[in-house]
């Protein structure tokens, strides 16, 4: 199944717009498997840099998703 990824640059984060005032920055369509496997990746090359506490000390407001990375890792797997 392929996915369509499209990302969004605004002028402003607050307040918040909506996504027809947004410039298209990126956009692709892709494998799902390969998107997932790219954030997979990418989630745990901060994991393995920063660690857990790290993260949460620059990030502030929310942990580490750690339960959102397993998941994903279990569904790939699961083919």
């Amino acid at each position: 199944m392929d996915i369509h990824l499209r990302v969004l640059g605004f002028a402003d984060v607050y307040p918040e717009e909506p996504d027809e005032r947004g410039m298209v920055v990126f956009e692709t369509w892709q494998p799902l498997s390969e998107v997932a496997t790219a954030i997979a990746d990418g989630a745990q090359a901060v994991l393995d840099e920063y660690g857990q506490a790290e993260y949460l000390r620059r990030w502030v407001d929310f942990p580490f998703p750690t339960g959102h990375l397993e998941m994903i890792r279990e569904r790939l797997a699961e083919g």
